[in-house]
């Protein structure tokens, strides 16, 4: 029997997917918040952007290990600590 998959798995492997993305974006044009906001952070010395890929990288890499867990909790496992 196929054990269904809780609603907190998915949120955490959506949350993964699309931390990974927005950092590969980031990486793939690191000046996105010169050209979307009209601001420019750092005076483009990529400082601001490497702090966000760095924040996107720890998040990405956080849902992806709690997703791993709710993966690997079994079917029926309570949430309480008692």
């Amino acid at each position: 029997m196929r054990a269904r998959r809780r609603a907190r798995f998915w949120a955490e492997l959506t949350l993964a997917a699309m931390s990974a993305l927005c950092l590969a974006l980031t990486i793939a044009i690191p000046d996105w918040i010169e050209h979307i906001f009209g601001i420019d952070p750092d005076h483009h010395s990529g400082l601001f952007e490497a702090a966000i890929a760095a924040v996107l990288l720890a998040a990405t890499l956080l849902f992806g290990v709690l997703a791993h867990f709710e993966w690997r909790r079994p079917a029926g496992a309570s949430d309480t600590l008692g």
